[in-house]
Order: C-alpha cells, then structure tokens, then sequence
C-alpha cells in the first residue's frame, strides 16, 4: 500500500507553512522510517515510549528500587506487607517483609530478621538466614503479591 503525499498548511502569523510526510513515495514493500529529520539532515530516533521496563534478564535491566523475577521487573515495595503461614503454630509463621535501606528484609514476630535479594531472576535469602540461602517463590494475582513460598510452605498475604 503506498501512503498518499500529506501536506499541511499551517497559518502561523499570517505566514504559511508547508510540511510534507516523511512517508511520501516510500515503496509498498519498504519500512517505513518513523526517524525525525532535523534541520541538518540527520534524522533523530524515535523517542522511547516511556515508564519502567516490564522484561528483565538481570537486576541492571530494572529501574532502581527493582529486582528482576522470573524476567519481570519488581518493585520491591509490592512485596512489602504481612504474610502467615498457616495454620500458625508459632511466631515464626506471622512474617513481615518491609525495604530497609533498599534492600528486602524477612522478620518474624520471633523478632529474627534476614535478608533477601534478586539474583539470577530469582528471589534468595542471604547468608544470614537461619536456615542458610534458599530461593524463595513468589505467587502474584495480577500485579500484586499474594503469597511466598518458603520451606516448601506458603506465607499468604494478609493486608
């Protein structure tokens, strides 16, 4: 399909301006450059479309405040909230996880806290975990965080 010459007449203090399509006698089989041209003849790219990628292989892929999981950017803040294993038996199945100085923190109402990360598109414990360094799996429903997987047990949401 060849696109028509497009001209527009723009009436700017009683001065007209004349501007042609950039798309103007492009063949039917070839892409069509969406590149801005400038005065001096280069042309500009187009300018990215803005907001936070959505796809990762790795942390340096997101945004700050992000951790790549299962090659998807994640705001570490939807994972911070109050979670339980249940039925809870004791106080180490009513679970907060908060950001502290940026970085993830797992506490306990037996008031033991560890770290967690983002590596490798997964999510860890870190080596001040009582139960040594393990991947942790996170359940979403659309956006949000609903549960963690720890032990081989789920910590649901609970706010």
């Amino acid at each position: 399909m060849r696109f028509p010459a497009v001209i527009i007449c723009l009436f700017l203090a009683g001065c007209g301006t004349l501007v042609e399509s950039p798309w103007q006698n492009a063949p039917a089989d070839q892409a069509l450059d969406a590149s801005i041209p400038t005065d001096a003849g280069m042309a500009i790219p187009p300018a990215d479309t803005g907001g936070p990628p959505t796809s990762c292989q790795g942390n340096d892929d997101c945004w700050f405040g992000e951790g790549c999981y299962a090659q998807r950017c994640i705001d570490l803040l939807l994972l911070q909230s109050d979670y339980e294993r249940r039925p809870v038996t004791n106080d180490w199945h009513r679970v907060t996880v908060q950001v502290v100085d940026r970085e993830l923190e797992w506490s306990n109402a037996a008031d033991v806290a560890w770290a967690m990360e983002f590596r490798a598109g997964k999510l860890w414990t870190m080596i001040d975990c009582p139960y040594g360094v393990q991947e942790l799996v996170l359940e979403f429903e659309a956006q949000l965080v609903t549960g963690i997987w720890f032990q081989s047990e789920l910590y649901q949401r609970v706010d």
